[in-house]
């Protein structure tokens, strides 16, 4: 696949989608605790015609999600992916450890048109659309399809000063402009992030469920998102070759940090902690809050490694490095880790 020019393509994705239903069956049929969750999500996926657009979607995202989660999925994803990037020639690839589901009511609005760009993807990242059924007409995607009138398009939107003005200009253009992309035949489309492409409103009578992620072909460029989100993927294409692009220390014991003063809640920082443990599957062994009398103390005592070895932590974890002054960034020699910015610090 030459990227050179690649603007939008269409692939097959039946022996994904196929797995995909399989993989929901096999987790439903186990003693999985989150199988009455899936017997959820494929009871809807079946009857998406009877989904009605006052339904509370909240459990049946929720669902959605954990399914997503399971190493089920994972496998056929990355199987997926490793098909692809067959085609691609390319040394080095990046692409998302986890698709974002997508699940779009009766009558309801999906999203306005944009391109993936203003939202932070990089100029050489490419979005995989993979709808999980046949999708009627009136609740596909509709695409610029044409790169000239795609170009002409952003340069009428960024040339205004009205920016809400020229947002609903551009919507209404692509209204009238744009080419619904609604399969039936078990294909994905891929698209790069310039493309333009939107939902407005869905009018098949149908709620709509698919999935999509996005890949770069250019492992230092992926715009302002988190490496740490990405799986790299080097140039021999073999699962075993997939590795996240960060590699976290998970056999550290870690401390966690949290910090009264600051003005955030320390609920707040708890739980977004602990979320971001549970994800990476980092293993949190102690805890510790700050003293409120504004030197802190107690994180000045672990900054220090010996400090933290001779309690028998290898790292720290904090919420934000809004937490943490540069001042002791620079003098300290403890590994930390930051929840919010999912970094190393």
């Amino acid at each position: 696949m030459n990227f050179k020019n690649l603007f939008i393509k269409d692939i097959n994705a039946d022996e994904f989608i196929d797995d995909f239903y399989k993989m929901l069956s096999y987790e439903i049929s186990s003693n999985n605790l989150m199988k009455e969750d899936f017997r959820l999500l494929l009871k809807c996926l079946e009857n998406r015609n009877e989904i009605k657009k006052n339904n509370d979607f909240s459990k049946l995202r929720s669902s959605f999600i954990s399914f997503l989660q399971t190493d089920s999925f994972k496998d056929i994803y990355k199987s997926f992916f490793l098909k692809l990037a067959n085609s691609f020639k390319k040394e080095q690839l990046l692409f998302q450890i986890q698709p974002t589901p997508r699940l779009v009511g009766i009558d309801a609005l999906a999203t306005s048109f944009h391109c993936d760009k203003w939202y932070g993807h990089g100029t050489d990242t490419y979005t995989v659309w993979v709808p999980l059924h046949e999708v009627k007409n009136g609740s596909g995607v509709s695409f610029i399809f044409d790169k000239n009138l795609n170009e002409e398009l952003h340069h009428d939107f960024l040339k205004e000063t009205d920016h809400f003005a020229s947002l609903n200009s551009l919507n209404s253009k692509c209204s009238n402009l744009a080419k619904e992309f609604a399969p039936k035949n078990k294909k994905a489309r891929i698209f790069h992030s310039s493309v333009l492409h939107g939902s407005p409103h869905n009018s098949s009578g149908e709620t709509r469920f698919s999935l999509d992620f996005r890949f770069s072909v250019n492992v230092k460029n992926i715009g302002s998102k988190n490496f740490s989100d990405f799986f790299y993927l080097d140039r021999n294409y073999s699962e075993k070759k997939i590795r996240p692009y960060v590699e976290w220390p998970l056999n550290f014991n870690f401390l966690k940090y949290v910090n009264g003063e600051t003005g955030i809640s320390t609920r707040s920082q708890h739980l977004l902690i602990e979320a971001f443990c549970e994800d990476l599957g980092l293993k949190i062994t102690g805890q510790e809050a700050e003293i409120e009398d504004g030197n802190l103390s107690v994180l000045k005592h672990y900054l220090n490694k010996n400090n933290l070895k001779k309690s028998g932590f290898d790292g720290i974890i904090i919420s934000s490095t809004n937490l943490l002054p540069n001042d002791l960034i620079k003098t300290s020699n403890s590994y930390i880790l930051s929840a919010f910015e999912r970094i190393i610090i």
